[in-house]
């Protein structure tokens, strides 16, 4: 990342303001774990092995997800023994995958190590009052990142949702850091993605504004803006080149009306807005849509990964609400 992202002002937060550009030509690649109603890859490595989520339709009623890892054209089942879910969030390049599993006792989220030379070993996070992991990211060294919520002292039962969520690092040595964004106003921090240098991208939510992205790199924090972007953007992966991956919205309706979702919608005196989701790359400072062109694509939600040589795994949701995976590789 401090190849790439220079030129701004000196100091501890640097907010790195994007412009939005024309789309590219570029060509997509479906990824559709046979017999599922939604394949979500997050994360693909050097050797192309791809890691994700599934669900079948008896699945996505439950609210379970199951692991998968795609090599080549082959589908291989990554469920941590006796858990509920399982859901991979990336691979390094030694095949090690990082994600996390809900027992099946309780719900409780905790995070996993795979590797096919292993198996499965839980991974936790070394602080008492943690609560609901998010493991998320892996580099070549092992080092780990995500998120995990406190609860309030009235709330010892919360949620993500409800509690307050914070990034952390965990390196593969187990030196357990916690992060925290320092923009104005932030409320919550998640870790997404983490590269051999030590860069991280994440998310944040404000308390006063739009949500945000972030780089954090020789300890200093850089905020992510894509102009025109309405409602925050989010980062998910960023490979050893420095290239980050991630998504943000755009408002291609505004009107008034209730009942938005109807069909057709139910106009009355109601502010409303229509996004479009866009998936996103940014490389040496140039920010490339990424929007799929399936005929069968209603919007592209996110890219959730990107390897060193540059192929990049996301998500869209098709015309019947069914989320699909997709690779390409960036321009």
């Amino acid at each position: 990342m401090r190849r790439n992202l220079i030129g701004y002002a000196l100091g501890v937060v640097f907010v790195l303001a994007l412009p939005l550009l024309a789309f590219v030509s570029l060509t997509f690649t479906h990824i559709d774990r046979p017999g599922v109603r939604n394949t979500l890859p997050s994360g693909i490595n050097a050797n192309g092995v791809i890691v994700g989520a599934s669900e079948t339709q008896a699945q996505s009623v439950a609210g379970s997800e199951e692991g998968f890892l795609l090599s080549g054209k082959k589908y291989e089942t990554i469920f941590y023994p006796g858990s509920f879910d399982t859901n991979p969030g990336a691979i390094n390049k030694w095949g090690l995958v990082f994600g996390t599993f809900a027992d099946n006792a309780h719900r409780l989220d905790h995070c996993f190590l795979w590797s096919k030379a292993d198996g499965y070993k839980q991974v936790e996070i070394p602080l008492k009052t943690a609560r609901w992991p998010g493991c998320n990211g892996i580099n070549d060294k092992g080092d780990m990142v995500g998120s995990f919520t406190i609860c309030p002292p009235k709330k010892p039962n919360c949620n993500s949702s409800n509690g307050t969520n914070h990034a952390f690092l965990l390196t593969g040595g187990g030196e357990f850091t916690q992060l925290d964004a320092i923009f104005p106003g932030i409320i919550d921090t998640e870790a997404f993605g983490v590269n051999t240098e030590g860069d991280i991208v994440g998310t944040f939510t404000r308390s006063n504004g739009p949500d945000g992205a972030f780089v954090l790199s020789d300890g200093k924090y850089s905020e992510i803006k894509v102009q025109g972007a309405y409602g925050g953007v989010d980062a998910y992966g960023i490979n050893n080149q420095g290239d980050i991956v991630g998504a943000y919205a755009t408002i291609v309706e505004s009107g008034s009306c209730i009942g938005c979702h109807s069909t057709p919608p139910v106009y009355l005196h109601k502010k409303h807005h229509i996004y479009k989701d866009h998936g996103f790359l940014l490389s040496q400072g140039k920010l490339t849509t990424v929007d799929v062109k399936f005929p069968d694509a209603k919007g592209t939600n996110k890219v959730a990964g990107i390897s060193d040589d540059g192929w990049m795994v996301g998500i869209y949701t098709d015309k019947t609400g069914h989320e699909r995976g997709f690779k390409v590789r960036k321009p």
